[in-house]
């Protein structure tokens, strides 16, 4: 009994230490609401790379044109990393944060004859050796990365003068990396200029594989709307929180919608 005011004291001081964590850096998943539009039609002024013009040529084909079909993706895997700090003194943070969102597609580039018959269907997703999370097997994988700058305003802390749950509100501005869509819009330049000729098929390929490889990544920028929940216990340094997020003009293609919600929830260590 001789401890108990001792242990009382202990208590008290636990209970009345702040949580208000300064940094914090912490992981997440979540998803994203990103919608690609399916898509089947005519590329723009196509020019066949080299080897579908020979396959053409080698099977008499006239007047060969191509044609992309896509299917339409809902929603996105996230996973994401972040760092903020508190500004001594005011309710304003400031958070970095690095999002990668992902799903996949079935997509094909269609060969027409030139009474539109279709000659020849090349699927243009990939086969791994190896299931990955999120992408489907033989499809076109979609990835973004979404890099954020965010200044948030605390307007509300429970309790008080403790600050176990503190809600704040922001936005800031979004870089954006990430890979183009299979689309008539997206790749009509893989498929524009003069056709080249004297290769073989695994030159050609290989041509159209460097082209591919060259275009295939795309950026942007943009902004988004930020509302957090945060937890954080007294003394201890772990932190919960969730961010859900509004993104403005990130798309990085005509056929993706540029204004996705994400939410996601996360982990961090927080002093």
């Amino acid at each position: 009994m001789k401890h108990l005011p001792l242990t009382a004291l202990a208590l008290g001081l636990f209970a009345a230490a702040p949580s208000h964590a300064l940094f914090g850096a912490g992981i997440s998943y979540g998803t994203n609401t990103t919608i690609v539009d399916g898509e089947t039609g005519a590329v723009p002024n196509a020019v066949l790379p080299a080897y579908l013009q020979q396959y053409a040529d080698q099977n008499h084909i006239t007047s060969p044109s191509l044609e992309i079909a896509r299917a339409k993706v809902s929603g996105l895997q996230q996973m994401g990393v972040k760092l903020w700090v508190d500004i001594p003194l005011t309710d304003i943070t400031v958070d970095l944060g690095s999002n990668v969102a992902w799903g996949s597609y079935k997509s094909s580039a269609i060969m027409l004859d030139g009474s539109g018959n279709e000659v020849l269907n090349v699927n243009t997703g990939l086969n791994t050796s190896f299931p990955v999370w999120g992408i489907g097997s033989g499809e076109t994988p979609y990835v973004n990365v979404l890099n954020d700058l965010t200044v948030r305003y605390t307007f509300l802390s429970f309790p008080p003068a403790i600050s176990l749950l503190k809600v704040s509100a922001g936005a800031g501005a979004t870089y954006v990396y990430g890979t183009r869509v299979v689309g008539k819009d997206d790749i009509k330049e893989l498929f524009t200029g003069t056709p080249t000729t004297g290769l073989t098929n695994v030159q050609a390929e290989q041509q159209l594989k460097d082209k591919l490889s060259e275009n295939l990544y795309t950026s942007t920028f943009g902004g988004h709307l930020d509302l957090n929940v945060t937890v954080k216990p007294p003394v201890v340094p772990i932190a919960l929180y969730v961010d859900a997020k509004w993104y403005l003009h990130t798309a990085t293609s005509k056929a993706t919608d540029g204004y996705p919600l994400a939410f996601s929830g996360g982990l961090a260590f927080a002093i």
